[in-house]
């Protein structure tokens, strides 16, 4: 219930369906903007493969990014740095065109990750501890200079 009565200015979301629907559904108010700037890391040669695909065909590659999910280049892909550079980006661009504003945002966990990561002062290379949960609600005020506030489920999810 929360959510469905905050005021916000925009919604903003990952251009991919299920993120759509889903701001669709908890702002029927707001028309949402896809933006691919939102979507989860690019996973290369990994797109559309079970974790257990992708450990047989490319068992190196899994364990050095598993070690280091920021800096290891997924084959094909992008890196973790990456992702964050571009979810930076995307979230200094709502930053400048909102000008105080509230927006939300419907994302993925990476980039919801590391955006937290970026806001609280947190090594962003461990940005895989702080993955939110499904449907979790996290309060991030940008630029990086504010602080960022966890929800807890139930308010995420009421």
């Amino acid at each position: 219930a929360r959510l469905r009565t905050a005021s916000v200015a925009a919604v903003v979301s990952s251009d991919l369906t299920r993120a759509i629907q889903t701001a669709r559904s908890v702002f029927p108010a707001r028309a949402p903007l896809g933006d691919p700037a939102w979507r989860e890391m690019h996973f290369g040669q990994w797109e559309g493969l079970t974790h257990a695909e992708i450990t047989t065909r490319f068992p190196d590659a899994e364990a050095t990014w598993r070690a280091d999910r920021y800096g290891t280049r997924v084959p094909g892909g992008e890196t973790g740095a990456e992702m964050l550079a571009r979810a930076r980006h995307a979230a200094d661009r709502l930053a400048d065109a909102q000008s105080g504003g509230t927006v939300a945002v419907v994302s993925h966990g990476g980039p919801i990750a590391l955006l937290r990561c970026a806001a609280a002062g947190l090594d962003a290379r461990r940005f895989h501890e702080t993955m939110p949960g499904p449907g979790e609600l996290i309060e991030i005020r940008w630029p990086p200079s504010a602080r960022v506030r966890r929800a807890s489920g139930a308010e995420a999810r009421t």
